[in-house]
């Protein structure tokens, strides 16, 4: 990290100094002469961010692949093709940082789709919209990227304080009034229990614990914690936030430690991942928070779903369908804009009351969230099923 903060200092210095050399030397201005001319040649540059090689960065892949393949052959926007760049950000903010060098040095790209962690999506936000790029994130939830007064930065998924607040809301409705809580140490995680815990306030829920772990670790590590809170403590329930597969390792393990106890988690755990590790494909106790509607009956989503079960086979997954409708959100904007300028897409994206692409319907606000309705999954049978109350 602190490798990082010296690369995004440099970096920041050198843009000051540029700046103070020239008032008309504007990045922002520049992008957009470029991507007009650019768009004078009937194309639309777009990045798009992820770590290729993983299993997310698949699913994210292949979606995105699919609203591409659907929005060229239906003659793309503004009389343009639109194309898609890519650049692997590794997941870490240090190799994000690189990236986004990259990605703002060809000033002919409009916006960018990512990025899929939080830590990385704060760090590079100021960096797009200084040299005037949209960058619209299906998957970083962290509260605080849309509330740093940057209006080119915007989120197609609902933030960290809604997915607690829904999970309290499952506490509540359970009786569960006595909640563990358990977290990777990173922002994102810290951020989410914080929510979770805040928000177990409004509601009379106790956290009689809240315990942090580290990316590395020995699973001795997790047997301790649920020796301790087996044997000393008195809970209803238990809330996580992490990554799978080390989350899930955690769940098989307290399974087996003799934790019968609800364990509750958000968006990250709807996943294969999270039966295929331990005991898991047993589990019929473990909720998450999910903004994914397997079932919903809306044209779009459907139409999104039958077309990439035959594309490829599978069905789609909640990443997939993020980066499906990020990209056909954000060129519908393009096209009711009229324009490929930051601030254009920006207003064109707010200014629409209802989204509904796939992931829909939800409308931006002005600093660039969507409000949605969430759902509760529960574990049963080797899948998540939509819990009905």
């Amino acid at each position: 990290m602190k490798k990082s903060i010296l690369i995004f200092a440099a970096f920041f210095s050198s843009i000051i100094t540029l700046a103070s050399c020239s008032q008309n030397d504007n990045p922002a201005h520049r992008r957009e002469a470029a991507t007009e001319r650019l768009l004078k040649k009937h194309k639309i540059k777009i990045a798009i961010t992820g770590q290729w090689s993983t299993t997310n960065g698949e699913w994210i892949s292949k979606g995105a692949d699919l609203a591409l393949e659907e929005i060229n052959a239906e003659g793309g926007v503004l009389g343009a093709q639109v194309k898609l760049l890519r650049f692997d950000d590794n997941n870490k903010v240090s190799s994000g940082a690189e990236i986004a060098a990259k990605i703002v040095d060809d000033e002919q790209i409009c916006a960018v789709l990512g990025h899929y962690s939080s830590s990385v999506s704060l760090f590079n936000s100021p960096i797009y919209h200084y040299y005037g790029l949209l960058m619209l994130t299906p998957f970083s939830t962290n509260s605080t990227l849309t509330k740093q007064g940057l209006p080119y930065i915007l989120r197609n998924i609902p933030n960290n304080e809604a997915f607690a607040k829904n999970a309290v809301n499952l506490c509540d409705r359970k009786g569960w009034k006595r909640v563990m809580a358990l977290y990777l140490n990173n922002s994102y995680c810290r951020e989410l229990i914080d929510a979770f815990e805040q928000n177990c306030g409004t509601r009379a829920i106790i956290v009689p614990e809240r315990i942090g772990y580290e990316e590395v670790y020995n699973l001795s590590d997790y047997t301790e914690i649920a020796s301790k809170w087996k044997t000393k403590q008195s809970f209803d329930a238990i809330f996580i936030a992490g990554f799978l597969p080390q989350a899930a390792e955690i769940v098989s393990l307290f399974r087996s430690e003799g934790i019968t106890q609800p364990i509750i988690g958000s968006i990250d755990f709807e996943s294969d991942v999270f039966f295929s590790v331990g005991i898991n494909k047993d589990e019929n106790n473990f909720y998450c928070i999910s903004n994914y509607d397997v079932d919903n009956t809306n044209a779009a989503f459907v139409d999104f779903k039958n077309n990439f079960k035959e594309k490829y086979d599978v069905e789609p997954n909640w990443e997939a369908l993020g980066s499906y409708d990020a990209l056909k959100v954000l060129v519908k904007a393009i096209g009711n804009a009229g324009s490929v300028k930051a601030k254009d897409i920006t207003a064109a994206l707010k200014k629409k009351e209802v989204w509904d692409e796939g992931a829909g319907p939800y409308h931006f606000n002005e600093t660039g969230e969507i409000e949605k309705k969430l759902l509760v999954k529960k574990a049963e049978g080797g899948v998540f099923k939509t819990v009905n109350e």
